[in-house]
């Protein structure tokens, strides 16, 4: 384990604050808490396994129609979270990224804070190209503050620039300066484990503390590892993942309660989501290997061609062989949708997938494929990939996730029907504070679900599909992608869909 020395609406109506001192116009301002809950599936939140999260859900408002961002992994999506914008504008492409500034042999960890750190310094510090919520707000004199027990490196995404209070992760503490403290006040966080509940309570000890003082954090991130870390390890919906389930069901009624102790409740917002759904896994080869096996590369290690989290780099001498690569790839069962620059037979164009970052953009990117099978525990969706359980292709499993919205800016008793996304969430917070930013965002204001606003009617959800085939000796391979919008929105995918026929 590493230590941490490796590292509504404004409400209605704002009274006149002339009269009052800092703290007490701190005091009267609204907060907003967004809780992520890592690798949440909507129907794990249910009654009897998430009783707090399924009461707020019932007395606020619940989205049903929510998507990540794909890929549908965590780096994607915090940093999609954290700029109000797709990959094709702040340029985490995955949670492993090829950076060849950085390393032109391998991919760059975004899991670890101390490389994304080496790696934005290399880059001049472009390594995120937009800014994030930490330095808008920071900018509209309010403060921000990152609470986590997930990576370090999902928790430096959500405030790269350590803006307001800063980051507070159960491995690291920046700024340095907060270390101290922090671990003089509630110690070093517990180890590490399978379920994570320990780290959960001691991260919430603090949040409880910092984000619900009157002059904390105006926004506060929480974001809780389970049940992501606990079911890549043992699967979907297994004992023992929902154990872990239960135990951040925990926190969350513990915040609730917290807020209601200290007479909040007319003062603070809660958004509660996640960054993907999950899977249960079926074995494929790996893309490295089924190209090293079909003589496509020399070997893993080889320069060639650098294959990273799906994404295969050609070197110069070998652009020729993309195009074989790909009739090949649509002969296995394993290939979902495969996606490459403009106009190429067979294959969906990057920017369908708001993935069209230039200077990172790789030659191919490999989706895996996905089914409608329900485990034996009676959860649907498998994906072919690595472990027993898992994330990151388009599968509906994946792209779909909870949100549901409670406090004084929300609607109560709602459901809400319309199509929204993990990029919308940066510019629904501005809103609920007040902050008409100068950035240009791809998410839109989630204006449906805040109190006293309407929104889009559901008559203009509008629905489109996107197509590509290629035929390969008998074999017939289709590929479509679903997305939905509303008006001033962008693309919500929905799902892709991949079929073979013939021999």
């Amino acid at each position: 384990m590493k230590t941490l020395k490796n590292l509504s609406l404004v409400l209605a109506v704002i009274l006149a604050f002339s009269c009052k001192s800092g703290n007490e116009e701190a005091e009267s301002l609204p907060k907003t808490i967004v809780i992520f809950v890592d690798g949440l599936r909507p129907d794990y939140i249910t009654e009897k396994q998430m009783p707090h999260l399924h009461q707020m859900m019932k007395e606020g408002t619940q989205s049903l129609n929510h998507h990540p961002i794909f890929p549908s992994v965590t780096r994607v999506n915090a940093t999609s979270f954290a700029t109000g914008s797709y990959p094709h504008r702040h340029g985490i492409l995955g949670n492993t990224i090829y950076l060849p500034q950085v390393n032109p042999r391998e991919g760059v960890d975004t899991g670890e804070a101390l490389e994304l750190i080496h790696a934005d310094s290399v880059l001049g510090g472009g390594l995120v190209q937009v800014p994030s919520i930490g330095e808008i707000l920071s900018e509209n004199n309010l403060k921000y503050a990152v609470f986590s027990t997930g990576s370090t490196g999902s928790a430096w995404l959500l405030n790269h620039r350590v803006k307001g209070l800063g980051i507070i992760n159960a491995d690291t503490i920046l700024p340095v300066s907060l270390q101290d403290r922090i671990l003089k006040e509630f110690g070093y966080a517990p180890a590490s484990e399978d379920p994570n509940g320990a780290r959960h309570a001691w991260l919430t000890d603090i949040l409880i503390q910092y984000a619900l003082a009157g002059d904390g954090p105006d926004v506060s991130v929480v974001w809780f590892s389970d049940p992501d870390g606990t079911a890549h390890a043992h699967g979907v919906g297994v004992p023992i993942t929902l154990q872990a389930i239960g135990k951040v069901d925990e926190q969350i009624g513990r915040i609730v309660q917290a807020i209601k102790d200290k007479g909040l409740e007319d003062k603070v917002n809660l958004m509660v989501t996640a960054d993907h759904g999950f899977v249960t896994r079926k074995a494929s080869p790996g893309l490295s290997s089924f190209l090293v096996e079909k003589g496509f590369k020399e070997s893993p290690e080889s320069e060639d061609m650098i294959s990273v989290a799906g994404a295969v780099y050609l070197s110069e001498e070998n652009k020729s062989s993309l195009n074989p690569i790909i009739q090949s790839l649509q002969k296995e069962e394993w290939v979902g949708a495969i996606f490459t620059k403009e106009g190429i037979e067979g294959t969906l164009p990057f920017s369908s997938v708001n993935w069209d970052f230039q200077e990172r953009v790789p030659d191919l990117f490999v989706d895996l494929n996905w089914t409608d099978e329900t485990n034996e525990f009676g959860y649907s969706g498998f994906s072919y990939g690595g472990g027993v359980a898992g994330h990151g292709t388009s599968s509906p499993y994946e792209m779909s996730i909870p949100l549901v919205a409670f406090g004084p800016a929300f609607k109560k008793g709602y459901q809400n029907g319309l199509p929204s996304g993990t990029v919308d969430l940066l510019p629904t917070i501005l809103k609920l504070h007040g902050v008409e930013s100068a950035e240009k965002f791809d998410g839109r204001v989630i204006e449906e679900i805040l109190a006293g606003e309407a929104g889009p009617g559901k008559e203009n959800i509008r629905i489109d599909t996107l197509g590509a085939k290629g035929i390969q000796g008998e074999i017939n391979y289709q590929v479509k992608l679903v997305t939905e919008s509303v008006p001033g929105s962008g693309k919500y995918i929905i799902r892709s869909e991949t079929q073979r026929t013939g021999n």
